[in-house]
């Protein structure tokens, strides 16, 4: 398949610069809180203790970084399991069973959620507060 002749010579100095630079890349989306999309929820393993994780895509919406991607990967344990709970909780999905999990986690998709990203020592945390409501939600329209 054959591209259109496009000049792109003016970008080659910069994009040396950028190759010759490892601080050139996007800047990390500063610790506070974020109204996001899910975007993508997967059950998987966790590559270190082959435990299972689920790992969730977050695209923020606002207010501030639209467009802008964060994850949250929760590994699933005992220990883990209140968290792992609470986050489900919150996404309002209520299951029979915990096993019911993968052939409802397409019911998850484009939730719009409230998170808080916060890091400390290194590590970063992103923390579900609430689902925002969808107008079809709404109870109280008039009509």
């Amino acid at each position: 398949m054959s591209s259109p002749a496009i000049d792109l010579t003016q970008f080659d100095a910069e994009y040396r610069r950028q190759l010759n630079n490892p601080d050139a890349a996007p800047d990390e989306v500063p610790d506070g809180r974020y109204h996001v999309n899910i975007e993508n929820v997967e059950l998987t393993e966790a590559k270190s203790s082959g435990a299972p994780m689920l790992k969730w895509t977050l695209r923020i919406i606002g207010p501030t970084h639209a467009n802008r991607l964060l994850w949250h990967n929760r590994v699933i344990s005992e220990k883990t399991m209140p968290y792992v709970t609470q986050d489900l909780r919150v996404c309002r999905l209520e299951l029979r069973s915990f096993s019911d999990l993968p052939q409802n986690l397409g019911k998850l998709l484009d939730l719009q959620l409230e998170v808080t990203k916060r890091t400390k020592d290194g590590r970063t945390n992103i923390y579900f507060e609430n689902r925002l409501s969808m107008p079809e939600e709404d109870d109280d329209l008039p009509f």
